[in-house]
């Protein structure tokens, strides 16, 4: 049996579909309501219902009518899963040709992964960003040359691709990325100059929850997080997305190729440096081990890392991180990545706060050997998330996993007068097929390449 729909009411909606489903209607309500009051609201909704079109559709209404349209808002719609991407385009292209309307939609991923220079999509996110803006300064990027005179002046040429690319919008960003190479422009250079007429953003969350990359990003493209109506799809990866790029951390490994690195290119005063680094981060490690009943990890102190690298290297904490960087710039131009550039930014990160945080040295086991893991880790997403939707003009989160509505609300740091919402499956329970295949197994003990392959050809 198929879930019973309608037609909308009210028809000012634009909605993609000439019916609805009923659930569907009800989730517009709660949209329609969430914008209209600028109440934040929390919505699990089974997969299946149409969520994308039930927030995209009402959201969009409001901000191209009358009512709302000296506030200037954009809907940033946020998803890690790339698949999200292309449904959410899909679904504004079926509004702008049914309705004959006219809006620019940009289509984002990672910086690092729009970047047409070879092999940067190996580097790390912070390696990623100092490499592009040395590249940037030096005029050395071809990409990034051909699109900007200056910070604030596309070029002729970056002029008429932008021109071009808004005539086709919306368009996936692979799309847009094969236009660029074939222009020699930069991808995101050209994104984010379309991103400042743009009504809908389509991005991961990084763009909005990461509080630097956040910062440059809106600064690039005019826009304020007042404005911002954020939707947060699969919301209930946004706790551990948080936590995964506040934390930071420092291997045996980093420091051990940082070595290879200072000793490759000759910086001998470096070399000494970052082994007295080495033997203070194996003496924080002093007692764990792999034996029967040992331990396998314990606290931290900062001022165990800290005091102790600034004695003996008879210099100051700040002075020895900016004088790695000004290494680790050097090393770029000749290879790109830089692991002494990766110390000096965990270096940078130790100093940060305690609340909210813990600093854990731990001790795993690898392919090449035991590994020492000294991380100073986030466990509190509410301390970035908070301060974001609280600022926006009105936040929305939606998964079909996101029960108890409640925990999400308060891990995240939504006020209390958050709504909160729960909405059953449209699909009859007669129309699930469930199949069970006893030659295979996700059982974590018969998990090997053969059971994997067994799943795969199913």
């Amino acid at each position: 049996m198929p879930p019973e729909t309608h037609v909308l009411d009210p028809p000012s909606i634009l909605f993609p579909y000439d019916k609805v489903r009923n659930e569907q209607s009800d989730m517009i309500a709660c949209v329609l309501e969430a914008v209209q009051e600028r109440k934040h609201t929390l919505i699990h909704a089974p997969t299946g219902l149409g969520k994308t079109a039930a927030t995209l559709a009402p959201l969009l209404s409001k901000i191209l009518s009358p009512e709302f349209k000296d506030k200037k808002l954009t809907i940033f719609f946020l998803t890690s899963r790339h698949t999200q991407h292309k449904l959410a385009l899909d679904t504004l292209r079926l509004i702008k040709e049914k309705y004959n309307i006219s809006f620019d939609v940009v289509d984002l991923i990672g910086k690092k992964l729009m970047c047409l220079q070879p092999g940067a999509n190996l580097l790390q996110g912070t390696e990623f960003n100092e490499y592009c803006k040395s590249v940037r300064e030096d005029k050395s990027c071809e990409f990034y040359v051909n699109v900007r005179e200056s910070v604030f002046k596309l070029t002729p040429h970056g002029h008429k691709v932008v021109d071009d690319l808004k005539t086709i919008l919306p368009i996936h960003v692979e799309v847009l990325m094969e236009a660029c190479k074939e222009d020699k422009v930069c991808p995101y250079e050209i994104t984010a100059e379309i991103a400042k007429d743009a009504r809908v953003i389509i991005a991961d969350y990084y763009y909005l929850f990461h509080p630097s990359i956040r910062e440059r990003f809106f600064s690039k493209i005019g826009k304020e997080l007042e404005q911002a109506i954020i939707i947060v799809d699969e919301g209930h990866n946004l706790p551990s997305r948080i936590q995964k790029v506040m934390t930071s951390m420092l291997t045996t490994n980093m420091i051990k190729y940082a070595i290879k690195e200072a000793k490759k290119y000759g910086y001998t005063e470096l070399i000494e440096k970052l082994q007295i680094l080495q033997t203070i981060f194996l003496n924080i490690a002093q007692g764990l081990s792999f034996e029967f009943g040992g331990q396998r990890e314990k606290l931290a102190k900062k001022e165990q890392f800290m005091q102790p690298l600034a004695a003996k290297l008879d210099q100051e904490y700040d002075a020895f991180i900016d004088e790695m960087e000004v290494i680790a710039d050097a090393v770029r131009i000749l290879q790109k990545h830089s692991f002494i550039g990766g110390i000096a930014q965990f270096l940078k990160a130790w100093k940060g706060q305690d609340e909210g945080f813990v600093r854990i040295m731990n001790l795993e086991p690898s392919k090449t050997g035991p590994v020492l893991k000294l991380s100073h880790r986030c466990l509190d997403p509410s301390l970035v998330a908070k301060g974001v939707i609280e600022q926006s003009y009105v936040t929305l989160m939606m998964s079909g996993t996101l029960l108890p509505t409640e925990m999400y609300k308060d891990l995240l740091g939504f006020p209390e007068s958050a709504k909160e919402y729960t909405f059953d499956n449209p699909f009859h329970e007669n129309n699930r097929l469930a199949i069970v295949i006893p030659k295979t197994t996700t059982k974590f003990s018969m998990r090997n390449d053969q059971q994997f392959s067994a799943i795969a050809e199913i």
